[in-house]
C-alpha cells in the first residue's frame, strides 16, 4: 500500500540557478547539466501525478522548468539564495561562512558543501515537516544531518566518486571535478536511509560501502518509433558537450577508427552536435551542427550513432537517448557500462578499433541490419523507461 507523503523536499547543487533566472542556454539539450535536470524532474513528475503529495524544492529553477507546478505548489524558498553572482567576473561564487561554529566533524566529503544551506533548511523546518528528503550527489550529503530520524533520507548519487579523477589520469586526462576516497564516500552515503545508483555496476560498488537499500534508476528518455529506412547517407553522429571525456573519445575515434571506415566507404562523414563541435573545427570530414534546439533533428540527420568514450563514470545518457530515438548505436566497451541489452541485436559493443570500424561499415552497407537494430533499440528504450518508473515507485513506497 502506498504511503501518502505529506511533504517532499529536494536539495540539489543546481540551486545555483536561483533568483537570477535561468539563462536560455541552460535549457539546451547539450548543456552539461541538462541530463541531470531531466533526471531530477522525473522523480518530481512521479510525485506530482500521485495523490496527496506536496513538493517543495530548494532550487528555484523549478520556476523556470515547471512554472505551472511552481505556481500551484508555492514552495517555501529563502529570501536570499545561498549563492550570489559577481556580474563583473561572470561566475557564481559561494558565500563565506565561519565553519568553526559547526559542531560535527568536517572532512573531505564535505569540502564542496555550502554551509549556508543548513541555515536555509533550518528555516524551512520551522515552517514544515518533511517526510522525505532527497539530496543530489554524495558531496551534498551533509544536508541530511539537519533532518531527524522520522524523515526518510535519500541520496541520488549520479556517479561513483571514489578515485574518480585518478581514473581520468590513467588515460592522460586531468580532471578537476569532485573526487574522494572509499571511506569518505562511504561516510557520505551512510547519512542516507536509501541510496539511488544510476547503473547496475555502480550499485555493486555501493553495496560494498553501505548497508542500505540501493535502488538503480537510470535515465528516462523521449521515445520516437523509427520508420523503415531505405536511403543511407553515411553519416555517423556523436553528440554531447565539450567535456574532457567526450573530447578524448572523439579524438580517439577520428585518429584510430574513422580512417578504417573511410577506406571502405570514402564519402562517410562524422556529424558532431552540441558544444563538442567547437573542439574539432579543423577536422575536414565533419559536419558540425553545433547546438541545436531539437535532438530529433540531429538524430534524423544521421544514420548511426557512436559513443567511443574511454573515460568517465555514471550512466552514459547519450546512449539511452540514441536508443529512445531508435538509432543504431555502436559503443566502446567502456561507454557501454550500465546498458542492459543484447549485443549485436539491440546495439553493438566494440571491443577494439577494428571491431568498431567493421560494425559501423556493416550498419551503413546493410540497410536491413540497420532497420533491425533501430527497431530493437526503440523496444529496449521503451522497456527501460517502464522499468525505471516502477523502481521510482518502489523508492517512494
Amino acid at each position: 500500500m502506498k504511503k501518502e507523503w505529506d511533504e517532499f523536499y529536494y536539495i540539489s547543487p543546481f540551486s545555483i540557478l536561483s533568483d537570477f533566472g535561468t539563462p536560455s542556454y541552460l535549457k539546451k539539450p547539450y548543456y552539461f547539466i541538462y541530463g541531470n535536470l531531466w533526471r531530477v524532474n522525473k522523480v518530481i513528475d512521479y510525485c506530482v501525478n500521485s495523490p496527496n503529495m506536496f513538493i517543495g524544492r530548494s532550487g528555484i529553477f523549478l520556476k523556470n522548468y515547471h512554472p505551472k507546478l511552481y505556481k500551484k505548489l508555492k514552495p517555501s524558498f529563502p529570501d536570499k539564495p545561498p549563492y550570489f553572482v559577481d556580474r563583473n567576473k561572470k561566475y557564481i561564487k559561494r558565500e563565506n561562512f565561519d565553519k568553526s561554529i559547526i559542531e560535527d566533524e568536517i572532512t573531505q566529503i564535505d569540502e564542496w558543501y555550502n554551509f549556508k544551506i543548513d541555515k536555509i533548511i533550518k528555516k524551512l523546518l520551522k515552517k514544515n515537516k518533511y517526510d522525505i528528503v532527497i539530496v543530489e550527489y554524495v558531496f551534498m550529503s551533509r544536508a541530511l544531518l539537519n533532518f531527524k530520524d522520522n524523515t526518510i533520507k535519500i541520496i541520488d548519487t549520479h556517479d561513483v566518486f571514489t578515485d574518480r579523477n585518478k581514473k581520468y589520469e590513467k588515460k592522460g586526462v586531468i580532471e578537476t571535478f569532485f573526487s574522494t576516497t572509499f571511506n569518505e564516500e562511504s561516510k557520505g552515503l551512510n547519512r542516507a536511509d536509501k541510496v539511488i545508483a544510476i547503473q547496475k555496476e555502480e550499485e555493486i560498488i555501493f553495496k560494498n560501502m553501505v548497508d542500505r537499500p540501493i535502488f538503480t534508476i537510470g535515465h528516462c528518455v523521449e521515445l520516437l518509433k523509427p520508420s523503415i529506412k531505405n536511403n543511407v547517407k553515411n553519416r555517423i553522429l556523436f553528440l554531447g558537450t565539450a567535456n574532457k571525456a567526450n573530447i578524448h573519445g572523439v579524438k580517439y575515434f577520428i585518429e584510430e577508427i574513422f580512417p578504417l571506415i573511410k577506406e571502405k566507404i570514402p564519402d562517410t562523414k562524422l556529424v558532431l552536435a552540441g558544444k563538442i563541435s567547437d573542439s574539432f573545427k579543423d577536422f575536414k570530414d565533419c559536419i558540425r551542427l553545433g547546438e541545436v534546439d531539437s535532438l530529433r533533428n540531429a538524430y534524423d540527420f544521421s544514420d548511426v550513432v557512436i559513443n567511443p568514450t574511454l573515460i568517465g563514470t555514471g550512466l552514459k545518457i547519450k546512449n539511452i537517448e540514441a536508443l529512445g530515438y531508435g538509432k543504431p548505436l555502436v559503443m566502446s566497451l567502456h561507454s557501454s557500462e550500465g546498458i542492459i541489452g543484447e549485443d549485436k541485436k539491440d546495439f553493438v559493443i566494440a571491443k577494439n578499433n577494428l571491431e568498431f570500424s567493421k560494425s559501423i561499415i556493416k550498419i551503413l552497407t546493410d540497410v536491413n541490419y540497420m532497420n533491425e537494430l533501430s527497431n530493437n533499440a526503440y523496444k529496449l528504450a521503451k522497456k527501460y523507461n517502464y522499468n525505471n518508473i516502477n523502481i521510482i515507485k518502489e523508492l517512494m513506497d
